[in-house]
């Protein structure tokens, strides 16, 4: 291989992958266009069952995480993964705002927690805060 395509490679494989878990698909769609222009490698899904499908087969750097889906909800679901020793990180996406939603969230081992409706700067922020990268 030329060395540029070399370090092309070696730069697609250092991408941060994530993982976004909410029921809304308008706004799957909208984080998956996003933060793939922002160089992340992304998959969603719509609930727990899809997420725990996908992650027998892949590994990701972060999820971002809504409260309220169908079945289990966000909340039991980061309990699980806390439980079960997984320490990847996660940041809830809700549109419950109350203090005492976020300190459940915070409490429960989310890394980080965001508001709907939420500013992209916002989220782009946290995610790289707690991804440990470089804020622009």
């Amino acid at each position: 291989l030329a060395p540029a395509t070399v370090k092309i490679q070696h730069m697609m494989d250092k991408k941060k992958r994530i993982l976004v878990i909410d029921d809304d698909l308008r706004l799957r769609d909208l984080l998956k266009r996003y933060l793939s222009e922002q160089s992340y490698a992304v998959q969603t899904v719509a609930d727990a069952t899809a997420m725990r499908r996908l992650m027998t087969r892949e590994n990701f750097d972060l999820l971002v995480l809504d409260l309220m889906l169908p079945g289990v909800d966000g909340l039991t679901l980061l309990r699980q993964l806390r439980d079960s020793g997984d320490d990847l990180a996660v940041v809830m996406l809700t549109a419950k705002s109350t203090r005492e939603a976020v300190l459940k969230g915070l409490a429960g081992g989310a890394d980080g927690y965001i508001t709907k409706p939420f500013e992209v700067d916002v989220l782009m922020k946290a995610l790289r805060a707690v991804l440990g990268l470089p804020q622009p």
